[in-house]
């Protein structure tokens, strides 16, 4: 069995500050032939500062062993069977973005996009057995933002979002037995803050904060996590850290069933690097 891709692109410019990039690329695959992958973009650059884009693209995930040939259990009755009509789930994607650098100091970008999921993998009833299948369809649609701030020479912060929203669900007239809960267990909203300080010129302190959404099937409640390192380089060839993860609470759990579900302790590290 053969993998093989070939890759073409084109930027064209309309005007002094528009362009039109134009790519296509073809992805050979021994399961379902040959994929072709196009994309458009467009680009407006407003000023030197700041840019507005839109993009249009076609993606693909090619179907896999597990998808096609699998038996389970190793030995006849088999539960769940391959499917060799089993095809590629395709994202069609819509983006449409700015970013800016607003000062020396500051930069950042927004991103609102749509993605259109077609023909998603299923478990599904079939001869004898149940069968991979494209039976699910869904789309996500949401807005995400980066941001990096330079406070001073030595203190630079940087952030992010992300807002969306997920919905799944089996085709009309379609069987689907357990395969959405594989698909778009994902947070609903997402986001994160890091700072780097350089406190003068042998010490360092950096943390974060990360926040993740509740997640929907199953359910995992939403959680906050801080996490700190303080260094110290007391000679060019040394460094000493004191590292802290999960800062401000005991424990959480980020996936899982309740039943089996593992929880992430907070922790604390002394760490030295010494370069020979």
């Amino acid at each position: 069995m053969g993998w093989g891709n070939v890759f073409v692109q084109d930027e064209i410019a309309i005007a002094d500050k528009l362009s039109i990039t134009l790519g296509i690329k073809a992805e050979r695959n021994p399961y379902s032939g040959t994929e072709w992958l196009p994309n458009a973009r467009i680009a407006y650059q407003a000023t030197p500062e700041q840019l507005l884009w839109a993009a249009l693209s076609r993606a693909v995930r090619s179907p896999s062993r597990i998808d096609r040939d699998v038996y389970f259990p190793g030995n006849p009755p088999f539960v769940l069977v391959g499917n060799d009509t089993f095809e590629d789930e395709v994202a069609n994607v819509a983006e449409i973005g700015y970013r800016a650098q607003f000062s020396e100091a500051f930069s950042g970008s927004i991103t609102a996009f749509y993605q259109d999921y077609p023909n998603l993998r299923s478990v599904s009833p079939g001869t004898g057995a149940l069968v991979f299948a494209n039976n699910n369809e869904g789309t996500s649609k949401g807005l995400e933002g980066w941001g990096s701030l330079r406070l001073t020479h030595g203190w630079r912060l940087s952030g992010g979002f992300v807002l969306q929203r997920l919905h799944i669900a089996t085709k009309a007239g379609q069987v689907d037995i357990g395969g959405i809960a594989g698909l778009g267990n994902d947070p609903e909203q997402s986001a994160q803050l890091r700072s780097w300080w350089d406190i003068g010129s042998a010490w360092e302190f950096d943390a974060g904060v990360r926040y993740m959404g509740k997640l929907p099937s199953p359910v995992v409640p939403s959680y906050t996590v801080v996490d700190a390192r303080l260094g110290w380089k007391p000679t060019r060839n040394l460094e000493l850290a004191l590292i802290v993860q999960n800062a401000f609470d005991k424990e959480h759990a980020e996936w899982g069933p309740p039943a089996n579900r593992a929880s992430y302790d907070r922790s604390m590290m002394l760490r030295a690097i010494l370069k020979l």
